[in-house]
């Protein structure tokens, strides 16, 4: 979780760096060297005042929880999860859909078993919710909690109906993070790619891998492939407004429908 005093912080920041960077422009000055790696960014905010976006952006919070009744397996995952996105895992105990909706979150994971192995995961934003499989998981258990830092690959999300929404999405759930250095403004939004998490699309299945970079090697710490079967604009307690809907688990190759 992200606290106050950090997100006050990155908030500032980024004021900061915006305002440099107008007065850089509007007096032709050169760019100083800590602005040139966020350049690009920096200035499609100003152009299409991106302000909003940015604050929900700063303001993540992940919350994982599961079905009644969970094994020991699946709180397992879960709270692995919950690790990887920054999060925080909640045990469901007897929590309805609609008080698991109505939780404090910006994102919200649900995880699901079928004979004791996770086999669906629910990804909702309380305006919009994606519905996986689960198959081929593999993961390590982990006793102590992960750097906040993680570089986060997206790759295969063209398709103008779903892929650049679902990008987006993904791309909101784990936040930037501002690496300060002992010199005097000389702060830069940067990853110090301790973690990376990529999730590929390839023939309709999303390729999820989660690895710890160690001595510039990767290890790979979390994998598992999902398939969408259905996408709606509610949250996880209603089928309100569906978007897309392969009816359950059947013929869930049928289509890439983040590259359409």
């Amino acid at each position: 979780m992200i606290s106050k005093f950090k997100l006050k912080k990155r908030q500032e920041y980024l004021k900061r760096q915006k305002e440099q960077f107008k007065d850089c422009l509007e007096n032709n000055k050169k760019l100083p060297h800590a602005l040139r790696e966020d350049a690009k960014d920096i200035l499609d905010d100003i152009i299409y005042n991106e302000d909003n976006r940015k604050d929900e952006y700063l303001e993540t919070k992940v919350v994982v929880t599961t079905s009644h009744n969970p094994t020991t397996k699946l709180k397992q995952f879960a709270k692995h999860l919950s690790l990887i996105f920054n999060g925080e895992f909640i045990l469901r105990s007897k929590m309805s859909l609609e008080e698991v909706n109505n939780l404090d979150y910006s994102h919200l994971i649900v995880l699901n078993e079928n004979k004791g192995n996770p086999s669906s995961m629910i990804l909702s934003d309380k305006t919009k919710s994606y519905h996986f499989t689960v198959s081929q998981l593999n993961f390590t258990k982990r006793d102590k909690p992960m750097k906040e830092e993680v570089h986060l690959v997206l790759d295969g999300f063209t398709g103008e109906k779903f892929g650049k929404d679902f990008h987006m999405f993904m791309s909101l759930m784990l936040p930037k993070y501002i690496k300060e250095t002992k010199k005097k403004n000389s702060k830069f939004s940067k990853n110090n790619n301790s973690r990376l998490l990529g999730l590929v699309n390839r023939d309709s299945n999303l390729l999820f891998r989660h690895c710890m970079i160690e001595n510039r090697k990767l290890i790979k710490e979390c994998s598992f492939n999902m398939k969408c079967y259905k996408i709606s604009n509610s949250g996880v307690d209603c089928d309100k407004d569906i978007l897309f809907n392969l009816g359950g688990f059947k013929n869930v190759n049928d289509k890439n429908i983040f590259i359409e």
